[in-house]
């Protein structure tokens, strides 16, 4: 007996092929398959609806905050740059056996790279970022045949859904993207990359955690409203309601109060899930305009705000509050995650970037009250670093805020080596100043007085000042780069710019001699004396506990 997504995987390869064809035949002036939309839909209509478009360049033009910080910081991330390049290839892989993860970067990268140089060019009206974006859109639609690996349908789902997004700003903003062209990047949305992902969670013989068929079912509900095709739409809302996997909303949702169904692996793809299916369910709640069907999502099921609850769940749990967890296996799992007695510590404190959405469709969208939204409010009350991730599109000061930015609060944080130190490989190790003439090392396994800092943080540059919790100083640069916990204001050698690389991850370089901050690999003594950086001894990851 067939099943109904191999069906669909047929249908998927003929309509690819028969685009292929017809693209074939059709000059590029005057293309044989019309790309115009449909009346299905509204367009732009997936994460960025024309309204959303034009706020952004209405604030940034008028240097509203937070969307102009946020902006700023956007274009600094090399990805965003207009002569951003990369490789095409015919195959990418991603985790194979025996090719790696050839060609995943070139496609990872450049798919952030299309949104985000999409989202320049409305902001700006600026046709360098356009036709970067439609360089980026038409070399795959070129080049790709194939998606290998064990991991593809990550790679086609989460690189997918930001091609699909920023093909669609591209498509209905006048941006110049030839009907051929669509035509050929929609045959290679249904030739290769729908089918990998149709299966959602089912993969490698087995059910997988519920943050792949969460993007799975974002990439299908993206690609409905790209191509006009209401039965795809109606697929990605089915399966968010009803779906057999651990990604759909009453299973990775597991309990009334929130937990998740990776809350026991690690908050980093407990979050990433959540993440996910709050953008599908925002995306239901844009069509609104054009079809019903599916903007219940955000409330589902039965008026209950389950998907809020998990993103409350996962903000209060990071914030450093105690929750409550029971230990549940997920579907096609035997035993929950190890140590099952608990909550995973794993990530704790480190906030993906989806609480501006989350808060900009519950608060702004919907109008519930603030009371709904409480740990998301005070993530975003204290977490005011606008950080890049490649599996989110990031920048939610500008992607998503909808209101002026709140004074933020006091913001307390711990610094976490990226280095392969004295540190269990999952828990990380913290910089730690626990005496004012001596100099900070990265020397604690556990967050504690010690490791604990006051962040004094400016939007230009992500410029940062950390006082010390033990101390009650602020980390100072010493003319030879050795760090102390000894300055009682703060100057240029107090103060550090963070940087960005990508996953939550970045950079903290020494205003006073312009040089980064590396740990010794022998003595563990933190120095302001790196020209560039080579290894993770020179990253870091900034954490927002606060211990309640």
């Amino acid at each position: 007996m067939m099943l109904p997504w191999s069906k669909k995987i047929i249908w998927a390869a003929c309509c690819a092929m028969i685009l292929s064809f017809l693209t074939w035949l059709a000059p590029a002036s005057s293309p044989a398959v019309s790309a115009e939309a449909g009346e299905t839909f509204l367009h732009p209509g997936m994460l960025y609806p024309q309204d959303e478009l034009d706020r952004m360049k209405r604030m940034v033009s008028e240097q509203k905050e937070p969307w102009y910080s946020s902006w700023n910081l956007l274009q600094a991330n090399p990805l965003a740059k207009p002569e951003y390049r990369n490789n095409f290839h015919e195959i990418v892989y991603r985790n194979d056996l025996v090719n790696g993860s050839k060609g995943n970067g070139d496609l990872q990268n450049s798919a952030s790279a299309a949104l985000l140089q999409a989202v320049e060019w409305a902001v700006t009206g600026d046709r360098v970022y356009a036709d970067n974006a439609i360089r980026i859109l038409n070399g795959w639609s070129n080049v790709l045949t194939s998606i290998q690996g064990r991991d593809a349908q990550l790679a086609a789902s989460l690189y997918g859904y930001k091609l699909l997004n920023a093909a669609e700003i591209i498509r209905h903003t006048d941006a110049g993207w030839a009907e051929a062209d669509i035509v050929r990047f929609t045959g290679m949305m249904y030739g290769i990359f729908y089918p990998i992902v149709s299966t959602y969670g089912q993969v490698n013989g087995g059910w997988a955690n519920g943050n792949w068929d969460a993007a799975d079912t974002l990439f299908v509900i993206c690609l409905g409203v790209f191509a006009d095709d209401e039965s795809l739409y109606k697929e990605a809302v089915d399966y968010f309601k009803h779906g057999e996997g651990n990604g759909s909303l009453l299973h990775y949702v597991q309990t009334g109060y929130g937990q998740l169904q990776e809350s026991g692996r690690d908050q980093a793809h407990s979050q990433l899930g959540i993440g996910l299916l709050s953008m599908t369910a925002e995306i239901g709640y844009n069509q609104r305009k054009a079809s019903e069907y599916g903007a219940d999502m955000v409330s589902y099921p039965d008026n209950s705000y389950l998907l809020l609850k998990g993103a409350e769940y996962a903000a209060q749990y990071g914030l450093g509050y105690d929750v409550p967890y029971t230990p549940l296996p997920g579907i096609g799992y035997t035993k929950p995650w190890w140590p099952n007695e608990v909550v995973s510590p794993l990530n704790r404190g480190q906030f993906r970037p989806m609480y501006h959405q989350i808060w900009s469709l519950y608060r702004d969208k919907l109008k519930l009250p603030v009371s709904e939204l409480k740990y998301t409010k005070e993530v975003l009350d204290r977490y005011r670093l606008d950080v890049f991730y490649l599996d989110h599109p990031s920048y939610g000061g500008l992607l998503d805020a909808e209101h002026p930015a709140p004074a933020p609060i006091k913001m307390n944080v711990s610094i976490r080596s990226e280095g392969k130190l004295r540190k269990d490989a999952s828990t990380g190790t913290f910089l730690s100043a626990p005496e004012a003439d001596a100099p900070v090392t990265v020397s604690s396994l556990d967050e504690n007085e010690a490791s604990m800092y006051e962040a004094v943080y400016w939007n230009v540059e992500n410029r940062f000042a950390f006082r010390s919790r033990a101390t009650g100083l602020y980390l100072s640069v010493q003319p030879d780069g050795t760090v102390l916990a000894n300055a009682t204001e703060i100057g240029d050698r107090e103060t550090f710019l963070y940087a960005e690389t990508g996953n939550g991850n970045g950079t903290l370089r020494a205003l006073s001699n312009g040089l980064y901050i590396a740990v010794d690999p022998v003595s563990y003594v933190v120095r302001a004396d790196k020209t560039r950086v080579a290894d993770d001894y020179a990253r870091w990851i900034l954490l927002y506990p606060e211990r309640k």
